[in-house]
C-alpha cells in the first residue's frame, strides 16, 4: 500500500487540477476593450437610416431612443463599429458615386436609395429570346457589353394608365455590372430594396459612361538607356463624351423578378 503522505499528495494534486479548470482565465475582456481604437455607436443597426449626426441634432429622436433602446451605446457586439471602418465604408461610397456618374438627391441618399443605370431597349429590335440572348451576351468583337433584358412597370390610375395597358410597361435593359455590384453587397436583399432608377436611351448604351466598369489599361514602361532607369508611361486620358439626358431619372423603383442562372453567375431577366 501507499503512504499516507503520497496519498494525501495526489488528493490535493487532484483538487487543484479540478480548481484550475472551474476557475476563469486570468485576462478579462477590460483588457482587450482598453487596447481597442475609438469606437462609435451606429444607431442605423436599430432604425434604418439614421446616422449619428441626425440623431444629435434632433431632441425628439434622442428621447426616443433612449426610451425604445436605454443600452444601444453599450452593446459592443452588435452595434459598436470602429471609426476606421465608418470611415472606409464613407470613402468607398463616395468612390462608386463618382464611378458610377450618377448622382443621388440628398433627400433620397439620406434614406440609404442607391442609384441604377439602365437603358430603353428597341421595341421590336430587342425583342424575343434570340435578341435577347445577343443582350445577354454580346460577342467578343462587338462594341457592346452584357445587357439583361426586362419590363418596368409603371401603372398610374390617377393618370388613367393601367396595368394591363401596354402604356404602363416600358422595356429596358440593366447592365449585368451594375446587377452584380448590388447583389454583392446585398445578396438576396437585393430585390427588396428601394433604388433610383435613369434609364438612357438605347442608342446611348457605351461603358465609356460606367468608369468603374472599364477595363484598366496594362501599364507600359520606358527604359532610358542613358540613366538605365525605367519610367512607367502615363496612360491616354479618358475619352472624352458628350453628355446625354436622361428620358427617366430617379425614379423609384423595387426590382423584381430577377432570375438568375442556376450554375454560372449571370442574369437572364431583371423586371422593375
Amino acid at each position: 500500500m501507499s503512504p499516507p503522505s503520497q496519498i494525501l499528495r495526489h488528493a490535493a494534486r487532484d483538487t487543484l487540477s479540478k480548481i484550475r479548470r472551474r476557475s476563469p482565465p486570468t485576462h478579462t475582456t477590460l483588457r482587450h476593450t482598453s487596447a481597442t481604437a475609438h469606437l462609435l455607436a451606429q444607431p442605423s443597426h436599430f432604425v434604418t437610416g439614421v446616422t449619428p449626426e441626425q440623431l444629435q441634432a434632433d431632441a425628439v429622436l434622442q428621447e426616443w431612443f433612449a426610451s425604445n433602446f436605454k443600452s444601444w451605446q453599450s452593446d459592443p457586439e452588435n452595434i459598436i463599429v470602429p471609426d476606421v471602418q465608418a470611415e472606409k465604408e464613407a470613402a468607398d461610397a463616395q468612390v462608386e458615386e463618382s464611378s458610377n456618374g450618377i448622382a443621388v438627391p440628398p433627400e433620397l441618399a439620406s434614406r440609404n436609395i442607391r442609384p441604377l443605370v439602365g437603358y430603353i431597349r428597341l421595341s421590336g429590335r430587342e425583342e424575343g429570346s434570340r435578341n435577347c440572348y445577343d443582350l445577354r451576351n454580346p460577342g467578343p468583337n462587338e462594341p457592346f457589353f452584357p445587357l439583361v433584358p426586362g419590363i418596368l412597370h409603371g401603372s398610374d390610375p390617377t393618370q388613367n394608365i393601367l396595368s394591363h395597358d401596354a402604356s404602363s410597361k416600358v422595356l429596358v435593359k440593366t447592365p449585368w455590372f451594375e446587377i452584380q455590384r448590388e447583389l454583392d453587397r446585398y445578396h438576396r436583399r437585393f430585390t427588396n430594396r428601394v433604388y433610383a432608377l435613369t434609364l438612357y436611351d438605347a442608342n446611348e448604351a457605351d461603358v465609356s459612361y460606367h468608369r468603374s466598369a472599364q477595363n484598366k489599361p496594362e501599364p507600359t514602361y520606358q527604359v532610358c538607356q542613358d540613366t538605365m532607369t525605367i519610367t512607367e508611361v502615363p496612360p491616354p486620358p479618358p475619352p472624352v463624351l458628350p453628355d446625354r439626358t436622361p428620358i427617366l431619372e430617379n425614379v423609384l423603383v423595387i426590382p423584381a423578378d430577377l432570375q438568375l442562372h442556376p450554375v454560372a453567375h449571370a442574369a437572364y431577366c431583371l423586371n422593375f
